[in-house]
């Protein structure tokens, strides 16, 4: 099992994710036995994880479940189960490998920044611990570290994507004009170049298809007017993770 060890943080971003520490120190364990025998490995852990059905086959007929491209949660009344598999994902394909424990860094990152900003602002975990999960998801060893319960909140349609470098769908965008979402940038600015100032730009958290990137005017249509000291379209860094809070729980824009 991979365990991972936090040291100090740092921010950076890539052209479709912010990526909140990028030192971490990682240590390679054996894995459970508990979880080698309900996985059915016999001692190999190299095997990942692609589905919530290979560990309870026929899952799905007695539980909503929807399946992300990485994540699937299971409808549970008020809460949802959110299990992180293994499965890659690039450009909103989704690859037949995996990479075996990549679902537990992922929750474990995610409740390491949870357990950080609990005292910031209300979110949704309710628990992390397999024998708190209702049955017959308890105890099932294989969703130690790679699972958590939480509650059910209104899904706000928008991605925030905070860019220090230009790339991707955004390199394509300055080439036709420029700019960025609405922000007029620099000329000459090549592929991966570092900007002089990271910025926001907010894209459509489209449910079929690609997302498509928006400026900041129609982000705050779909959303109502956020009144953040300093936000309008360029972003101190400071800010980065106070908005992503802000858009990520609904409770939190209620004035």
């Amino acid at each position: 099992m991979t365990k991972l060890k936090f040291s100090p943080l740092d921010f950076f971003a890539t052209n479709n994710v912010l990526f909140l520490t990028t030192r971490i120190n990682m240590e390679r364990q054996e894995l459970d036995p508990r979880r080698q025998e309900t996985l059915g490995l016999s001692g190999d852990n190299s095997v990942p994880l692609m589905s919530l059905g290979e560990l309870l086959p026929g899952i799905e007929r007695g539980f909503k479940i929807h399946k992300g491209k990485v994540r699937e949660s299971v409808g549970l009344g008020e809460n949802l189960l959110m299990v992180a598999t293994d499965r890659i994902s690039t450009f909103d394909v989704v690859h037949p490998n995996g990479i075996p424990d990549k679902g537990s860094v992922l929750t474990q990152m995610t409740l390491r920044w949870l357990d950080l900003l609990g005292g910031v602002v209300p979110n949704h975990l309710v628990t992390a611990k397999i024998e708190e999960f209702p049955e017959p998801f308890n105890n099932i060893e294989a969703l130690r570290e790679r699972a958590i319960l939480v509650k059910k909140l209104r899904m706000i349609l928008i991605e925030c994507v905070v860019r220090g470098y230009i790339t991707g769908s955004a390199m394509a965008e300055y080439t036709e004009s420029g700019s960025v979402c609405g922000i007029k940038l620099p000329s000459g600015l090549v592929e991966s170049e570092r900007l002089d100032e990271p910025i926001f730009t907010p894209s459509t958290k489209a449910t079929v298809g690609h997302d498509e990137n928006i400026n900041f005017e129609m982000m705050e249509a779909i959303i109502g007017v956020l009144r953040i000291p300093g936000v309008n379209g360029r972003l101190h860094p400071r800010y980065w993770m106070f908005l992503l809070l802000l858009l990520g729980f609904p409770e939190a824009l209620r004035r």
